[in-house]
């Protein structure tokens, strides 16, 4: 069947690709908030005060969730989706003001903390000035509306905390 193992080495990657694509960007109708985030189903109101109990751990980017969140889905969106999900913002946030951001080789430390009700504060490594997101939870994911509008949509422990 295979000519060769370069031949099967594709075959092998354009097959895992695909399924990444179809699980990642074309299931279902809606979102079924228990089959991630390590089982967390956190949803927050607009006049609660959020803790910093409740962003304790790692937190990885759902493209799909973000792209939805900005008005970006379907179908079409599956390539992103997926970039997003790959290649997207990592971070693990430990008591004390404490942020680990996913690097390219392993994690930069920066700090982070919560004002007044709803605002999450961060300061990323080598970042001159700290960026304030309005911040909530739905289904156990961590929404944050950034500055100039835009969403970012987090679950916890995607990569199984890694």
């Amino acid at each position: 069947m295979f000519r060769s193992v370069m031949q099967w080495r594709r075959a092998a990657c354009l097959t895992a690709i695909v399924a990444l694509l179809l699980a990642g960007g074309c299931t279902g109708s809606g979102p079924d908030p228990m089959s991630r985030n390590s089982g967390v189903n956190l949803t927050t109101r607009p006049d609660q005060s959020l803790r910093t109990s409740m962003f304790i751990g790692k937190w990885d980017i759902n493209g799909k969730r973000t792209n939805l969140a900005n008005g970006n889905s379907g179908l079409g969106a599956a390539p992103d989706n997926f970039w997003k999900d790959l290649t997207g913002k990592g971070w693990r946030f430990e008591e004390g003001g404490i942020l680990w951001t996913k690097a390219t080789f392993g994690s930069d430390k920066g700090h982070w903390r919560l004002k007044g009700k709803h605002e999450l504060v961060i300061q990323e490594f080598g970042a001159p000035t700290e960026v304030t997101y309005e911040a909530m939870f739905r289904d156990g994911y961590l929404y944050l509306k950034r500055p100039t509008g835009g969403w970012l949509v987090f679950e916890r422990d995607k990569f199984l905390g890694l």
